[in-house]
């Protein structure tokens, strides 16, 4: 008996659980209709970008680069890097 009220109060559970996703599933995509912008760009430096790109697991690991050269773009790399 005790095992079937158990149940019964996870499948409760559950279908309130089940009601409030579908709730936030209603603001989100309302939220997005109201947003707009579906289409968004932004104009950037590609060399900037990919340098960026290759200092962020320098500095991650906290590795030194001994290669102080140039970089991609004939940027200096970034000291910290």
């Amino acid at each position: 008996m005790a095992l079937a009220a158990e149940r019964q109060s996870v499948v409760e559970e559950l279908g309130s659980l089940t009601k409030s996703i579908d709730h936030i599933k209603d603001i989100v995509a309302i939220q997005q209709s109201y947003s707009g912008a579906a289409n968004v760009f932004e104009m950037v430096r590609v060399g900037e970008l990919l340098e960026e790109a290759l200092r962020m697991p320098r500095r991650r690991l906290g590795a030194a680069s001994g290669d102080r050269g140039q970089g991609i773009c004939g940027n200096s790399p970034d000291p910290a890097g």
